[in-house]
């Protein structure tokens, strides 16, 4: 058990939710290492993406309405 492991439990995380994260750090570092390749290229979209926002948020709905759909059908099979 390390000191991380020690202190979540005293502040009341339960011992899973412990194993869990103690199984995901590699991941976690991974995740965390390939930000920080992309964070350049992030950074580059960002202006891209602030121009069409407002389209993205205008056809969310439609969006998540047509995934519901799919996944309706795909339960009738």
């Amino acid at each position: 058990m390390s000191v991380l492991d020690i202190g979540l439990a005293i502040a009341g995380l339960p011992q899973a939710t412990i194993n869990e994260l103690d199984s995901g750090l590699p991941s976690l570092q991974r995740i965390e290492a390939a930000f920080q390749k992309a964070e350049p290229h992030i950074t580059a979209i960002i202006p891209i993406l602030n121009e069409v926002w407002p389209d993205i948020v205008k056809v969310t709905p439609l969006i998540r309405d047509l995934i519901a759909f799919a996944k309706q059908k795909e339960g009738e099979q």
